[in-house]
């Protein structure tokens, strides 16, 4: 079974991911629950050209660090994160 999304923590619970109001971009939702800071890690099944930190109208807060298919989101104890992510070819 192929994953849209897969997270490198344990802690990094994903609770959306879905078409961004901006064309061409996905919007991802997720959150911390051990109560633990982590430097989450998110992959994708495709190369990510860009992503960013966003609030919850899915306005840019931030640029993230990413190469290649994977993102990289820094989270604090119960932190609730989100991100937009602009996919190279979602067709790979």
């Amino acid at each position: 079974m192929r994953s849209f999304c897969k997270v490198n923590a344990d802690n990094v619970i994903v609770t959306a991911f879905k078409a961004a109001r901006e064309p061409g971009a996905l919007f991802i939702r997720f959150y911390e629950v051990f109560g633990q800071a982590v430097d989450a890690e998110f992959a994708f099944p495709f190369k990510v050209k860009n992503a960013q930190a966003t609030d919850l109208l899915e306005k840019e807060i931030k640029e993230l660090p990413f190469r290649g298919k994977r993102v990289t989101c820094a989270l604090r104890p119960c932190e609730i994160g989100n991100m937009k992510i602009f996919p190279e070819d979602a067709c790979q």
